[in-house]
């Protein structure tokens, strides 16, 4: 038997400025995490668990008729938010940094330390608008960098007898700093172009844009060791329109392409005892393909005139996800999604 239990708190308090056509805000705060989880065994037999320590490596714990351990986690979090409308020209931009680290404990109270994790995400995102007198025209860019960084830690505790008395007392056994890291970066820029009808409500909408990746993951060499690093470039495109009937029907097709291209791989992976490559093949794949994605969407909306139910809507989406030209096991997706409504 199993049990689970998580909670977080998250406080995030704010402020906004105004200045002319300027706008300055600010907010953030702590936020604190902690996750117990304890396995025990109802008959008499013992069992063996399995810890993953990244990149497909793990380690056993064997015969074990219990075991907990919980999550620590602490950290803080910050954005800084800056706007601007001047006529025509309107924009907005968020800057954010997320801090958090993370202690696993088991034992006795939870006093035995098994691993450190560090995390850090800094994220940027832009939208700069310019009215034109047809059509709106949006410049939308966003990058954001994640790095973790885990430290490997083994403790025990120790019998010290003296005299008539004894206790336990805490010994590290080994302590690797940077056992496991990750470094992911990823940007993107689009531009959007929206056409209005006569009621202001938009017709025609078209949109192309262009994101980068770097993903590295890296099991640093003590008894185990492997990484892999890969950078890919995606492109996508997408155009919808806005059909209206005479009567109350309006109906919105849209299509949606995008396609990503591997630009440089890399791995190497020791194999050990205690190691599953295929967990690590895997994701290496799945990041490093070249991979393309079509979307068509038809949503239908139709009002009613009424006060209580003031509509109704469909919308139905099929995409198609197909990895393109590898030697390699062949993966292909297609899901359909229906979805009828009403609006009150």
């Amino acid at each position: 038997r199993n049990l689970n239990s998580i909670s977080r708190l998250i406080v995030t308090p704010g402020v906004t400025y105004r200045a002319g056509n300027m706008t300055f805000g600010l907010s953030g705060g702590p936020e604190r995490y902690n996750n117990d989880v304890s396995v025990s065994v109802t008959e008499n037999a013992k069992y063996h668990l399995f810890q993953f320590m990244g990149l497909g490596y793990f380690k056993s714990i064997r015969n074990i008729y219990s075991y907990s351990n919980a999550y620590f986690g602490s950290g803080f979090r910050a954005n800084v938010q800056v706007g601007a409308d001047r006529g025509r020209f309107s924009s907005f931009t968020n800057i954010g940094i997320r801090s958090y680290k993370e202690e696993v404990r088991y034992g006795t109270s939870k006093r035995l330390l098994d691993a450190i994790s560090n995390s850090t995400t800094i994220t940027a995102n832009s939208v700069q608008k310019f009215k034109g007198k047809k059509a709106n025209h949006y410049l939308e860019s966003e990058f954001r960098a994640d790095l973790i960084v885990g430290t490997e830690i083994n403790q025990d505790f120790v019998r010290i007898v003296q005299g008539l008395y004894s206790y336990d007392s805490l010994v590290t056994l080994s302590w690797v700093d940077n056992r496991h890291t990750i470094e992911n970066f990823s940007g993107r820029m689009q531009y959007r172009f929206i056409l209005p009808d006569e009621s202001g409500k938009p017709d025609i909408e078209a949109v192309a844009g262009i994101a980068g990746d770097y993903y590295a993951s890296n099991h640093y060499p003590v008894e185990n060791w492997g990484f892999f690093n890969v950078i890919s470039v995606t492109g996508n495109a997408g155009l919808t329109k806005s059909i209206r009937t005479r009567g109350r029907l309006v109906m919105i097709p849209e299509i949606l392409f995008a396609y990503r291209m591997n630009i440089f791989k890399d791995m190497e992976y020791n194999i050990v005892s205690q190691s599953l490559p295929n967990v690590a093949l895997m994701d290496y794949r799945a990041l490093n393909h070249n991979f393309m994605r079509g979307d068509i969407t038809l949503t239908a909306l139709m009002n009613t005139g009424a006060r209580t139910i003031t509509g109704y809507y469909f919308k139905g989406n099929f995409n198609l996800s197909q990895q393109v030209g590898s030697d390699e096991t062949e993966g292909r997706n297609i899901n359909l999604e229906i979805s009828l409504g009403i609006i009150f």
